[in-house]
């Protein structure tokens, strides 16, 4: 059903680029106006595309190395995924990826699987404010 493919695909955007609560700290439209601004004209949308394949990518590999308790592997893709969030103004990914980094550093592997799979929401929530803003144009403020 179309219709509530579309409806769903919009109640998620709204949520992503600031209609609830939470959204305020998800993204920082400052921070990716300032990306923007430092990209080829034209090239903004393929590298944030690239971005999500490559998060994608990240994080099958984040949960296959959990799976075979290898933290530091973990730690290292939590580390890779935090830097490219905060370039690109993610800020709750960023904060995230950096809480599983540091669990995974300290030892902490109880807390880990909650990590990834809250880390994977929100770059999904990302995802679709990314791609919200770059159809709405530049943003102005965190």
């Amino acid at each position: 059903m179309p219709g509530k493919a579309n409806s769903a695909r919009r109640s998620t955007e709204e949520t992503a680029v600031g209609h609830a609560p939470q959204a305020a700290s998800l993204l920082c439209e400052k921070t990716f106006a300032d990306f923007r601004m430092s990209q080829p004209p034209g090239e903004v949308g393929e590298a944030v595309q690239l971005y999500l394949v490559e998060t994608d990518m990240r994080l099958l590999r984040i949960a296959g190395a959990r799976a075979r308790r290898d933290c530091a592997a973990v730690a290292r893709e939590a580390h890779t995924l935090a830097r490219i969030a905060q370039t690109l103004g993610l800020l709750q990914a960023s904060g995230l990826a950096r809480q599983l980094e540091e669990a995974c550093l300290s030892g902490d592997r109880a807390v880990t699987y909650g990590l990834i799979g809250r880390l994977s929401e929100v770059f999904q929530l990302s995802g679709a404010a990314l791609d919200a803003l770059l159809r709405r144009g530049t943003g102005t403020g965190c």
